[in-house]
């Protein structure tokens, strides 16, 4: 209805004679909700949505399988946690590299140039870290990217347990292992007393001889 006519309104029937209580509007409103960028990806499967946080995501009730979204930091925008997220059917939530959705379906995060950071996975700040730690290093063994770190803050975890395959790169990031943690803060997840196979696992960047958190 146009903007002078009051709701609710009940057409007549008197065709041509009501054209002056409607406003024409065709296919617009579909291309300016297409142009949007808050709203057209939504629309069309597989395009990528731009959104600040992941909750954002997580609270949005149309998201469908398929459905890629940016989002520009995990707690906070530009934390560092900035990734890609696909909604996935299949996958269960695992609070780190996989969440829970509003509308009962799964966003998985989607690596990114081969790799996928630690930060994206919910390693943010210097808390203890470590259930996010661990699912970083087995998500990218198991996708087979390297595991990278997009801030310079400290790492604190209870120990890592490196999978076979993993490629873990601390950049910057030095991991320190937490205090009363009586565990190495690296171990080779292959090695025992009776199997020693290293499996292909490789590690760069900042890291310390079992430092704890007050070293």
């Amino acid at each position: 209805p146009s903007a002078g006519v009051v709701l609710p309104y009940t057409t007549t029937g008197a065709g041509a004679g009501e054209i002056a209580n409607f406003r024409s509007v065709g296919d617009a409103v579909l291309r300016q909700d297409l142009a949007n960028p808050e709203k057209g990806p939504w629309a069309i499967g597989g395009v990528v949505a731009k959104l600040p946080v992941l909750a954002d995501l997580q609270a949005f009730t149309d998201s469908h399988v398929g459905l890629v979204v940016e989002v520009t930091g995990r707690g906070t925008p530009q934390d560092g946690g900035g990734a890609l997220w696909e909604v996935v059917d299949g996958v269960a939530p695992s609070g780190f590299t996989s969440v829970g959705l509003a509308n009962g379906l799964v966003a998985e995060i989607v690596p990114a140039r081969g790799e996928v950071s630690a930060e994206a996975c919910g390693c943010i700040g210097s808390g203890n870290v470590t259930g996010a730690a661990q699912a970083w290093v087995n998500y990218s063994a198991s996708k087979g990217v390297k595991a990278v770190t997009t801030t310079a803050s400290r790492m604190t975890v209870s120990g890592l347990s490196l999978p076979g395959g993993c490629d873990v790169d601390f950049g910057n990031r030095e991991p320190f292992l937490a205090d009363n943690s009586n565990v190495p803060l690296l171990r080779n997840a292959n090695r025992s007393f009776t199997a020693k196979l290293d499996k292909n696992i490789s590690v760069r960047g900042r890291v310390p001889l079992n430092c704890n958190e007050a070293g």
